[in-house]
């Protein structure tokens, strides 16, 4: 990766009709899809030319990698180290609702050039990513609430009317992590996990853990296959 907020974009052109190139990477292929959709409005500023696989590589040169946290645990600094390490990734943009106390400053620490919420409308986060293309760093003011802008992005569960974050508890669930493994993970109280616990059981009907994995399991709520090497 091209270290430094300074350096020189690795693929745009000179040109302002060039669209930044653009990978999108989460393990779930809905995420990657909706945002895919999210940023079709916008197609003669931004680009989207890959859309990898859990521990693949960008497959060709991007100005930006926008990293999805959904399903990571706080801002994804495994993801974010294997990102910087892809010499096809010129700078790293997290997306993301984890604001909680010092998980910004490790995001940036390890190098991203965006840390962007969730609260942002697609013109928000399209000018957003064009500035870290331009060379700035661009952190998005901490939510004030825990209401997300969802036009046009979509996630495991949204179907089912599960939110966001009930569809992340679940999956978690479904990995085998406990309540308090949960917490940790997604910088939750353990009353918040309960609560979202309680409200994505509703949804789905089902009133016990191995129940609710089975749910899971059924409607492919499951994060996309690792690449072997």
């Amino acid at each position: 990766m091209i270290d430094g907020p300074e350096r020189d974009t690795a693929c745009m052109a000179d040109s302002p009709s060039t669209p930044m190139r653009v990978a999108l990477t989460n393990d779930f292929e809905l995420v990657v899809a909706g945002l895919a959709r999210l940023l079709e409005p916008f197609a003669q500023q931004v680009k989207v030319v890959d859309e990898p696989l859990r521990g693949a590589k960008v497959a060709e040169p991007v100005d930006l990698a926008l990293f999805d946290t959904f399903g990571h645990p706080g801002s994804g600094l495994d993801e974010i180290n294997r990102l910087r390490a892809d010499s096809n990734v010129a700078r790293i943009a997290v997306f993301t609702w984890q604001f909680e106390h010092g998980v910004v400053a490790r995001a940036m620490s390890a190098g991203v050039a965006g840390y962007l919420s969730k609260n942002l409308s697609a013109k928000e986060l399209v000018d957003a990513m064009l500035r870290i293309g331009a060379g700035e760093v661009v952190i998005s003011d901490d939510p004030i609430t825990d209401r997300h802008s969802t036009a046009g992005r979509d996630w495991p569960g949204k179907l089912y009317e599960l939110s966001e974050r009930e569809s992340e508890v679940l999956v978690l669930i479904a990995e085998g992590l406990s309540n308090t493994e949960i917490a940790t993970t997604l910088y939750l109280s353990p009353n918040s996990v309960k609560t979202h616990i309680r409200n994505a059981y509703r949804k789905l009907e089902v009133t016990t853990r191995a129940q609710a994995v089975r749910a899971v399991l059924e409607r492919r709520m499951t994060r996309r296959p690792v690449l072997t090497r």
